[in-house]
């Protein structure tokens, strides 16, 4: 299985304040390989937005070379597609209608055209029954200037379908991608999910465990030197694993206790 980098940014809420007009909550890109849980990189923007400019700054400070870089929407933009082949690195980056021709196209191929590969996965847990099918698309026909994106392989689609116990209901939605990969539908589908490690492992946990929104550290480069600080504790309390408690019980088990301490700290 090739290795992803997740890419995905985080605004530190707490980090502004309300009184003053000049103040911005920073935003901070992290490259994540999503397996190990490591973060390899960070960058700070002061706008969402400039995030589409801040990831291939991002991308060059990195090693990526073999990795398949994951991205949302946001990161579906020729100059980062360039980036990540530039440095031989992979890429499989989410499309919406920000880019509404490959959009189209994407859709169009979905209509018209037979997968070269289909594979469905299942998934039980949080109170809910998730079925992903993925479907692989190598025919191109429908997208003009396609060269735009180098590389570019293929089209992909993935159907999800999430039935909840509580309420009984079920709901539908369909996400495109492309890539330079041309892989089996399997390993697709699995990097795909991969790529929300960064969410659900790191900016949950970032917010709900460290409650870093609530942090009110607005001077300096502080917000984001202890984003940084952060990230390297959720890291050393994530490897441990003698002490089977969640990830609070584990943080007070350091502070209460130096030898557990020490020992998160590989000291």
């Amino acid at each position: 299985m090739l290795e992803v980098v997740s890419i995905d940014g985080k605004t530190i809420r707490g980090a502004s304040t309300k009184s003053d007009l000049t103040s911005v909550s920073p935003h901070i890109i992290t490259a994540l390989a999503s397996e190990q849980g490591l973060c390899l990189g960070q960058i700070k923007t002061d706008d969402k937005s400039n995030g589409i400019t801040a990831i291939p700054e991002l991308l060059n400070t990195i090693s990526i070379e073999n990795r398949t870089i994951t991205i949302d929407a946001m990161g579906c933009q020729t100059e980062i597609v360039e980036t990540a082949r530039s440095n031989r690195a992979n890429y499989m980056i989410a499309v919406k209608g920000n880019q509404g021709q490959l959009y189209q196209a994407i859709k169009d191929t979905v209509l018209l055209e037979k997968p070269a590969g289909t594979h469905i996965q299942d998934d039980c847990g949080h109170d809910r029954v998730e079925k992903r099918t993925c479907y692989v698309y190598t025919d191109l026909s429908h997208l003009e200037d396609g060269q735009r994106w180098k590389d570019l392989k293929t089209f992909i689609a993935i159907q999800k379908e999430v039935f909840y116990k509580a309420t009984q209901k079920t709901t539908y939605e369909t996400r495109y991608y492309i890539s330079n990969l041309h892989i089996s539908a399997s390993q697709t589908n699995t990097m795909i999910r991969q790529h929300w490690a960064i969410e659900n492992k790191l900016h949950w946990v970032l917010d709900v465990v460290f409650e870093e929104d609530y942090a009110r550290k607005r001077t300096g480069n502080s917000a984001e030197n202890f984003n940084l600080i952060l990230k390297m504790a959720l890291l050393l309390v994530n490897k441990e694993k003698t002490f089977k408690k969640s990830k609070n019980n584990k943080r007070l088990k350091a502070l209460l206790d130096r030898e557990y301490r020490e020992k998160l700290m590989f000291f």
